[in-house]
C-alpha cells in the first residue's frame, strides 16, 4: 500500500520556529519530524511514499532525496505556495502515482494507531473511505466527526462552537481510501478534503466508515504540542531508542562538561556540547548540536536547536528556540518561543511570554510580541 503525506503547509501556528524551517523538518532529537512519520509507516511495511510538498520544500528534498538511504521510495508532488491547492488539491496532484488502496495522512501528526488493523477494518466493511478518529477531552479546537451505531460517518463539523459539540471523536488526519475517491476531487483548484470531498462522499452514498482509536495521538501544530512530543519520548509514551527511563541523561559525541555542573534528567544533549562550571540543567531539556553553556547558567524545561550560545548566569525556563540563538550574560527568558539567529543582549529586562521573530536583536522589550 502506498501512502500520501501532506507536508506542504506553512506551519503558521508553530512560528517563529517554522519561519525558516518547514514543519516537517523541525528536529525530534537528531532527526527531522517527518523521519519519525516515515519510520512508523515503514514498521507497517509501507515504504512507497508520496510527499505533497510546497513551502520550503527544497529542505525536505535535499534531506531525503529518493528515499533509498532511508529504506523508502519517495516521490514528490509539488505545489506552488502562492497558489495553494488545499488537502484535496494536493491529493489530486498525487493521483497519477496511485494504483490501488492507499493511505493518506497529515504530515504533522504522530500516532500509535495500528495501520494494519485499520486496513483490515477498511477491507472488512468494503469501504471506499475510512477515516481514523481519536477521542479527546476538549474537541472544540478540532474537526468533529459524528458517526452512527455501526461506525458509518454521518456528518462533519470543522472547529465547532461550544454549543455545536455533540461528540468527543475528532478527525485524526489518517485516511485509507480507494482510488475512486480521487474522481470526486477537481483538478488544479483549491479543494479541502474536510470541507468539500468528505461531504461529497456522504452525498454520493459511498461506503464511508470511521475507525475509532484511543491510542497515543498528537499533532505538533503549536510549540506547546511540539514540546509535548519530545517529552513523550522521555516518559515512554512513545517507544524509542533514545530514552529508557525518565531520569536518563543522553549525551552525544563530543560532549564536554565541567565536574562542577549538574544535569538532572530527562536531558538530551546533541553533539559537541560544551558545559562550563556550575551550570545547572533540570529536564525536560533538549539541546541540539554545538551548544556552549557558560558558567552559572540555569536551564529548566528548555528546547533549543543547533548552535546555541548561553552566556554566564543566564536563566532559561520554558523556552523553545530554533537555530543560532545567543543569550548574552545575565539574561533571563521565560515562557518564550524564539526564531533563528536571535540575540538577547546583556542588560535586556527579563523576557516573559513572548514570540521573538528571526534575526531580532533584543536589547529592550519594545520589539517583542506577546505569545
Amino acid at each position: 500500500m502506498k501512502a500520501v503525506i501532506f507536508v506542504g503547509g506553512f506551519g503558521t501556528r508553530l512560528r517563529p520556529l517554522t519561519c525558516n524551517t518547514p514543519k516537517a523538518m523541525v528536529p525530534v532529537y537528531d532527526e527531522p519530524f517527518i523521519h519519525v512519520v516515515l519510520e512508523r509507516l515503514k514498521a507497517y511495511g509501507i515504504t512507497d511514499v508520496i510527499l505533497a510538498i510546497s513551502h520550503l520544500s527544497n529542505q525536505i528534498e535535499e534531506h531525503f532525496g529518493d528515499g533509498c538511504e532511508h529504506g523508502m521510495h519517495i516521490t514528490y508532488v509539488h505545489e506552488d505556495e502562492n497558489n495553494p491547492l488545499g488537502t484535496g488539491g494536493a491529493l489530486k496532484n498525487a493521483a497519477k502515482y496511485i494504483d490501488g488502496t492507499f493511505l493518506a495522512m497529515n504530515g504533522d501528526i504522530v500516532s500509535n494507531i495500528n495501520i494494519n488493523r485499520m486496513l483490515n477494518y477498511h477491507k472488512s466493511y468494503k469501504a471506499k473511505m475510512t477515516i481514523a478518529l481519536h477521542k479527546v477531552d476538549n474537541p472544540s479546537q478540532y474537526g468533529l466527526v459524528k458517526i452512527s451505531y455501526d461506525n458509518k460517518v454521518e456528518s462533519f463539523i470543522e472547529k465547532p462552537k461550544a454549543d455545536e459539540v455533540n461528540t468527543d471523536t475528532i478527525n485524526a488526519g489518517i485516511y485509507i481510501m480507494e482510488p475512486e475517491i480521487l474522481d470526486l476531487i477537481p483538478e488544479g483548484v483549491n479543494c479541502s478534503l474536510e470541507h468539500e470531498t468528505f461531504p461529497k462522499i456522504l452525498s454520493e452514498g459511498l461506503p464511508f466508515y470511521a475507525y475509532v482509536d484511543d491510542s497515543y495521538w498528537l499533532d505538533i501544530g503549536t510549540p506547546e504540542k511540539y514540546f509535548k512530543l519530545l517529552t513523550s519520548y522521555m516518559t515512554g509514551e512513545l517507544r524509542n531508542n533514545i530514552f529508557h527511563k525518565i531520569t536518563d541523561v543522553v549525551l552525544r559525541a563530543g560532549f564536554v562538561s565541567a565536574a562542577t555542573s549538574t544535569l538532572k534528567g530527562p536531558v538530551y544533549m546533541g553533539k559537541n556540547a560544551l558545559i562550563k562550571d556550575n551550570v545547572f540543567v533540570r529536564g525536560p531539556v533538549v539541546i541540539g548540536d554545538n551548544v556552549i553553556i557558560e558558567e552559572g547558567a540555569r536551564l529548566e524545561n528548555v528546547i533549543l536547536w543547533d548552535n546555541a550560545h548561553i552566556g554566564k548566569n543566564v536563566k532559561l525556563n520554558v523556552v523553545v528556540g530554533a537555530n543560532n540563538i545567543t543569550f548574552e550574560d545575565d539574561t533571563e527568558v521565560s515562557g518564550t518561543v524564539i526564531g533563528d539567529n536571535v540575540v538577547i543582549r546583556k542588560g535586556c529586562p527579563k523576557v516573559v511570554d513572548c514570540d521573538i521573530q528571526p534575526d531580532t536583536v533584543v536589547d529592550n522589550l519594545d520589539k517583542l510580541t506577546q505569545g
